[in-house]
């Protein structure tokens, strides 16, 4: 599933810090959050929130991120045969804006990739980073190193360095290569950016 795949890579994004499943539904008359669809069943009619697009039926998000600044950001996943066919790929931005949020369409074109397979691969070792052998992994890989080398000269076993991969000591290319044996790693130097899977 699309919204499985968005999971895994939003599990491995330091930037986030939550992550919620369907957070809210919007109101067809009012365009007011209520807490679930039920809630907004029963709006009655009463006046909109002032510049809210009216909604010709209730809208609920996919997700909502929480980021480490606590800044939200609604996403919608898509899949991308059907993205034009949808209305509400043009509409749901500026609808969602006029209401304080900001939204990212996500369609399957990313959720398909190395990224999701790397993602979900990397999951099992979120947590289990090594402290004591840190330092000297990292120190083999001041220059870019294939895992497998790397694993040689440092003795240390490949759930190690993996776990350097999930947590951003070890940098390596999870957008467009699965992550194998002989894909290539260096030290991040604190730069976990390649971590950032999700176009936030």
């Amino acid at each position: 599933m699309l919204e499985a795949s968005l999971v895994a890579l939003a599990e491995l994004d330091p930037r986030i810090v939550g992550i919620r499943s369907q957070p809210f539904t919007l109101g067809p008359v009012s365009g007011r959050v209520y807490p679930n669809r039920e809630a907004a069943n029963d709006e009655p009619a009463q006046p909109r929130i002032e510049d809210a697009p009216r909604q010709r039926r209730l809208y609920t998000p996919d997700f909502e991120l929480t980021l480490r600044d606590r800044s939200k950001v609604i996403i919608e996943v898509r899949h991308s045969g059907l993205l034009l066919r949808s209305g509400d790929a043009s509409t749901l931005p500026a609808m969602l804006s006029a209401l304080g949020h900001t939204i990212r369409i996500v369609t399957d074109e990313l959720l398909h990739g190395a990224a999701v397979y790397n993602a979900k691969f990397l999951k099992s070792y979120l947590g289990s980073e090594p402290s004591s052998d840190r330092a000297a992994i990292l120190h083999f890989a001041r220059e870019p190193i294939s895992l497998r080398d790397l694993a040689q000269v440092s003795q240390a076993e490949a759930s190690a360095l993996l776990a350097l991969v999930a947590a951003g000591h070890l940098r390596c290319d999870l957008r467009t290569a699965r992550l194998t044996q002989t894909s290539t790693v260096c030290a991040s130097n604190n730069q976990n950016d390649y971590l950032e899977l999700i176009p936030l």
